[in-house]
């Protein structure tokens, strides 16, 4: 599907009331039916044979060699980021690349609202995956980032709502990961996982253990200036936990998990080098991934959960999330349980 487009949507799902399972688990108020469904994917997928190929090089390399499509998303794999590993990470801070992603993304969209628009997946259209049954994981993630359209504000107006964009990447669990688990071989990134997304387990490991990594392949790419290609190289690829700006949301009716990173509560400062950077966007190439830091030996190595290539995102490319899914979404808001703790 073009970029430039709306979103796709579909009234056909089932449209009974919706829930979400929050701290408790029970919806407490009943939700009105929702109007429509967004169909994932509304950014175009790019993959070159040299990215599906079995190269040895660093990805960022064949990344860089190629031209790129414009608004457009690559799969990444898991070893483009280099993940904390044991034994001894915190005498020795030994890290090494990371084994396949526990999740693989699938369809990834970018939109636009008036105002942000949490938990997504309430909205989403996903496939049935009865195979996860009982593999102790969610057969889908969510991830939305939340991105304002607006400067950062000025003493005494910062502002943590309106105008922005959401990049949502809908990813499914990976064969790698599920066959680990079938084998009754799980590693310490799933064992991880399990725990983070487990709604009582969780809530400390979801509090303070979701760490991003976000960088652009090429620092060299025309069309940075100065200020720009300083600004990256100070932070390119640099983690970092998001500990306050997070919400999650489980919802296994619908088999997902969905991570929320909103930026707009970003201090100004880290907004500013945001607002700096996305002006840009539509020059760059960028390599994002999340994962759940690890601090035990037992809890490593590090696996990313997810990561993909984005090219050339220009925000303004972004469809509008349809007016009667937005405003559901609004209204649901105030009825509906929060996210999990």
């Amino acid at each position: 599907m073009n970029g430039s487009s709306d979103a796709e949507v579909s009234s056909s799902v089932d449209e009974s009331s919706q829930s979400c399972n929050g701290t408790n688990g029970v919806v407490e108020t009943p939700l009105p039916a929702m109007p429509s469904s967004i169909k994932p994917g509304n950014l175009k997928l790019w993959l070159p044979p040299e990215m599906a190929s079995c190269s040895t090089a660093h990805p960022d390399e064949v990344m860089k060699k190629l031209t790129r499509e414009e608004h457009s998303w690559t799969p990444c794999p898991g070893r483009a980021f280099n993940v904390r590993s044991g034994p001894n990470y915190a005498s020795t801070g030994t890290k090494r690349p990371s084994e396949h992603s526990l999740y693989d993304v699938v369809a990834i969209d970018g939109y636009r609202s008036d105002q942000k628009l949490p938990h997504i997946g309430r909205v989403m259209l996903l496939p049935e995956d009865n195979e996860a049954a009982g593999l102790g994981l969610p057969p889908h993630l969510i991830i939305n980032f939340m991105v304002p359209n607006y400067a950062p504000g000025i003493i005494g107006g910062k502002k943590s709502d309106g105008p922005g964009w959401n990049l949502v990447m809908q990813c499914r669990l990976s064969d790698e990961a599920r066959e680990a688990i079938r084998k009754g071989e799980p590693s310490p990134a799933i064992e991880l996982a399990r725990r983070f997304m487990h709604p009582e387990e969780g809530r400390k490991l979801r509090k303070e253990r979701l760490k991003c990594i976000f960088g652009t392949a090429d620092v060299a790419e025309p069309g940075f200036n100065v200020l720009t290609r300083q600004l990256i190289q100070s932070y390119n690829f640099k983690p970092f936990l998001s500990k306050t700006a997070s919400s999650f949301y489980n919802v296994p009716e619908k088999q997902y998990f969905e991570i929320d990173v909103d930026t707009h509560t970003w201090g100004n400062a880290a907004l500013s080098g945001l607002n700096t950077f996305k002006s840009r966007m539509a020059k760059a190439t960028l390599r994002a991934g999340i994962v759940i830091e690890a601090e035990e030996d037992g809890e490593m190595p590090e696996q990313m959960l997810a990561a993909a290539y984005l090219s050339y995102m220009d925000p303004t490319k972004a469809g509008f999330i349809p007016p009667e899914v937005a405003q559901y979404m609004l209204d649901d808001n105030d009825t509906a349980i929060g996210p999990l703790e």
